[in-house]
């Protein structure tokens, strides 16, 4: 889902409020009825990445072509 790119991207890179950035996309999906029921997965894995993800960023492998 590019919803969660999108998120960790934000949160990990661009160092946005985690918050701001979960509440956001959460709203998005709600808004289209044929992901609203991925309303609460978002939720929980940007929440995760809000937690983890900013300290690991650095560590992840580049990945190749």
């Amino acid at each position: 889902m590019t919803v969660l790119r999108l998120g960790t991207y934000e949160i990990c890179v661009e160092g946005e409020a985690a918050y701001g950035v979960v509440n956001e996309l959460v709203e998005i999906i709600r808004r289209n009825s044929r992901l609203k029921t991925y309303s609460g997965l978002v939720n929980a894995v940007l929440r995760k990445v809000a937690t983890d993800g900013p300290g690991k960023w650095d560590t992840l492998a580049v990945p190749q072509m």
